[in-house]
């Protein structure tokens, strides 16, 4: 930097991205769950992890993973056919929910299911979920009696939920007084130099040109510097490795901040000269005043 009393500002003035990523990643694409299975009143309780491909889905086709990763569970521990229930995982396109259920119950054996929505806060809301949300259980007993609590999505389903993509650097760091709350809830130090939305098709090219956004940066010099997409995370998007293009400005300009300290440093170096001068003048009609009235006193003490 050629002064100290500048700054340097970064400003990312188009991107070029190939739309090759997918809304659901690793690893926020499990759900905790909990499987009970048993005759009358107890159950063995098996505590385990359902893992959804990672991928682009619509509703249906993610409820279809879902219950494909549920059956691969039922095989996996030995439920023999006779036993194995049918899953009914259905949406309304009305509503906007999604609705979990047993559809054909055997007679044989007790089940119950749980999905635990607290500890995937970025998949819940693709089921219609939050991880606010209480627990989804549904189940089923010998006698054919049903068990459905909070198995009806509480909000829209979302398998769309990017609708931008952050270009971030962690080596241009950026000045305190620029902030986010984008993936911790809270506000943290920004890394995001540019939000591009995305609303193009997928496998499609994204084309974003910025006119205004820019930030400040605390670096003193720049010899090189990183840069890396993001969605809701801090994970970087490989874009399945297809190359992908950002143009970016970096300018050193003058802060604005010094030169606002130097205009007042200078308005009170003039006001302190100014009251010097005034002083001063002050001090000399003062001292003319004295001395007229010393050379009166002497001129009326000669005089007698």
């Amino acid at each position: 930097m050629s002064d100290p009393n500048h700054s340097f500002y970064a400003k990312v003035l188009s991107v070029e991205v190939p739309y090759s990523f997918n809304t659901l990643t690793s690893p926020y694409n499990t759900l905790p769950y909990a499987l009970g299975i048993g005759g009358g009143q107890e159950y063995d309780i098996l505590y385990d992890l359902l893992t959804i491909p990672p991928g682009n889905y619509s509703i249906i086709t993610l409820l279809a993973a879902l219950t494909s990763a549920i059956y691969a569970k039922f095989t996996q521990i030995g439920l023999l056919p006779a036993n194995t229930p049918s899953l009914d995982f259905t949406y309304n396109p009305t509503t906007g929910y999604a609705t979990f259920d047993f559809g054909t119950i055997p007679s044989t054996i007790g089940m119950q299911l749980r999905f635990f929505w607290s500890d995937v806060d970025l998949l819940a809301p693709f089921f219609g979920f939050s991880y606010l949300s209480d627990m989804t259980i549904i189940g089923f007993d010998m006698t054919g009696s049903r068990i459905r609590n909070n198995n009806v999505s509480n909000n829209n389903v979302n398998c769309s939920p990017v609708t931008a993509i952050m270009l971030r650097s962690d080596t241009l760091t950026q000045t305190y007084e620029q902030q986010e709350c984008l993936v911790e809830g809270f506000f943290t130090p920004s890394t995001i130099l540019l939000r591009v939305p995305v609303n193009f098709p997928f496998n499609t090219w994204i084309l974003y040109d910025n006119d205004t956004f820019k930030v400040k940066l605390k670096n003193q010099t720049i010899e090189s510097f990183d840069l890396y997409f993001t969605t809701l995370s801090y994970d970087a998007i490989t874009f399945d490795n297809v190359d992908w293009r950002a143009c970016i400005e970096i300018k050193e300009i003058r802060d604005f901040r010094y030169d606002e300290s130097q205009r007042r440093i200078q308005q009170k170096e003039f006001g302190i000269r100014t009251a010097l001068e005034d002083m001063t003048l002050q001090r000399g009609e003062l001292q003319d005043d004295l001395s007229r009235r010393v050379k009166k006193l002497r001129t009326s003490v000669n005089g007698k």
